[in-house]
């Protein structure tokens, strides 16, 4: 499913127009946004959490320079989802 089909899907459900329905989910995702660059996590009852974490770098060897290196640290975004969603997408049938 991509974005449109999304759209349209909430506005059909919400009784309201496309239009209006796209500018209330990029309002959504862009407080998301901005959560997520101030390095702050949230949850949604019965989805799941979402947080940003710094990830260590990691010790690499490149070839080209004959000698071990380091990647540097980076911020990474990991979600965490509820035990009610992973319960509806394990009473699921997929075949």
């Amino acid at each position: 499913m991509n974005t449109k089909e999304v759209i349209k899907n909430l506005a059909e459900r919400l009784d309201q127009s496309q239009v209006k329905t796209r500018e209330d989910l990029n309002a959504t995702l862009g407080v998301f946004k901005n959560l997520f660059g101030d390095e702050v996590g949230f949850s949604l009852q019965n989805f799941g959490t979402f947080h940003v974490h710094l990830k260590d770098g990691r010790k690499l060897y490149d070839l080209n320079l004959e000698k071990n290196v380091m990647t540097p640290k980076k911020q990474q975004l990991e979600f965490i989802p509820s035990n009610a969603l992973k319960d509806s997408v394990k009473d699921k049938n997929f075949e």
